[in-house]
């Protein structure tokens, strides 16, 4: 587990040439990274790689001096001492991630064997391909990881609290199932909003939800094709990334899927290609842990499999997701399964740039393959 993110890390100060050291060192025999540490040579052995970088780590060790570097601690106490005083700060944020990310590993591993089949679970245990501490939830116990993150597929009810009218900005139709406040037992001038358990407590409902991959955003049980994103008060893909809901994005969300519908009016070649999710409905008060956004998905798909992209490599039974469903979809051709989603996805990409010039974020998490 700790070779694993030592690895990780390695690769990352590899592939962002940190302090210089791939750019200023030398590969020799194509098996070693050497590179100046304060007068003397550190090696890291390594291998050709293409994916992101020209090298990869062959072994998460560092050899300088006759000495071997191989356990987190003593590899960022070894590059510390090359850091210029100004990023200390933001090195050290680093290596507190690495041990949230540890700790999160502790407990997958450790409770794995009752976890649930199911995407978002296994996309979880599958990591990110890129950032090293992708799975560090700093700012949240290990008791409510098993309460609330994906892995475990808990269910748990949504909070509510009321906000006065006069505060809040809102837009869009709420589902019909959605509390009023005399169910809630609200003053009639006040908004109902629901609240995740890890941002407040509030009153309790009858809307069961399911925490899907992003954490934050919550699957409705009694109406599948409806999630709600909420804030929370904690970090993921970074100490700084903080999982609040900027009211402002929720604008721009409803903007640019208005847009990208505007776009598919205009180019009928992805009319039944590419869908979108509804992100009209959402409301907030001026304020980042008092705000939600309502997604709905085409109701086309409550007859389809949907499967977000970061759960093809997740692993059950001993075999990747992508192996799965290439079997029961594309006669066991995983190149097959791969092109049909990455034409259209590149196509409908290079339109909105050549086109229109938009560069659209579209990352493993917020995209999905829809089959049937």
């Amino acid at each position: 587990m700790t070779d694993e993110l030592l690895r990780a890390v390695l690769n990352t100060l590899l592939r962002e040439d940190f302090q210089g050291i791939r750019s200023r060192g030398t590969i020799v025999d194509g098996r070693f990274l050497r590179f100046d540490h304060g007068g003397s040579v550190a090696s890291i052995p390594v291998r050709a790689d293409g994916f992101l970088c020209d090298v990869a780590v062959r072994e998460p060790v560092i050899s300088c001096d006759g000495q071997a570097y191989t356990d987190l601690a003593s590899v960022f106490a070894f590059f510390r001492k090359r850091v210029d005083p100004v990023d200390l700060a933001g090195f050290d944020t680093f290596e507190q991630e690495c041990q949230a990310a540890l700790a999160t590993a502790r407990i997958q591993r450790e409770h794995r064997s009752t976890a649930p089949r199911c995407y978002d679970a296994l996309a979880a245990y599958a990591g990110h391909p890129v950032y090293p501490t992708a799975n560090a939830r700093v700012g949240i116990s290990a008791r409510d990881q098993l309460l609330y993150a994906p892995e475990y597929h808990s269910t748990f009810t949504l909070n509510w609290i009321g906000v006065p009218a006069a505060d809040v900005t809102s837009a869009g139709t709420l589902p019909d199932w959605w509390p009023s406040s005399t169910e809630l037992g609200l003053p009639d001038d006040q908004v109902p909003f629901p609240v995740h358990p890890l941002t407040a407590t509030g009153r309790p409902s009858r809307i069961t939800v399911l925490p899907t991959l992003s954490m934050r955003t919550v699957a409705v049980l009694a109406d599948p094709t409806t999630h709600i994103k909420l804030p929370l008060p904690i970090s993921t893909l970074g100490l700084r990334n903080r999982r609040t809901i900027k009211p402002g994005t929720l604008v721009d969300g409803a903007i640019t899927q208005r847009l990208l519908t505007t776009v598919l009016d205009l180019e009928p070649t992805f009319a039944d290609r590419v869908l979108l999710a509804d992100e009209q409905t959402y409301a907030h008060a001026d304020d980042e842990l008092r705000a939600f956004l309502v997604r709905r998905y085409p109701p086309e798909l409550a007859s389809t499999e949907v499967v977000p992209l970061a759960a093809l490599p997740g692993r059950a039974d001993g075999r990747t997701v992508l192996d799965d469903l290439a079997d029961r979809y594309f006669d066991g051709d995983r190149l097959a399964l791969l092109a049909s989603y990455l034409e259209p996805l590149l196509d409908f990409q290079t339109t909105l740039l050549l086109r229109y010039g938009m560069a659209l974020e579209s990352h493993q998490q917020n995209v999905s393959l829809v089959l049937d």
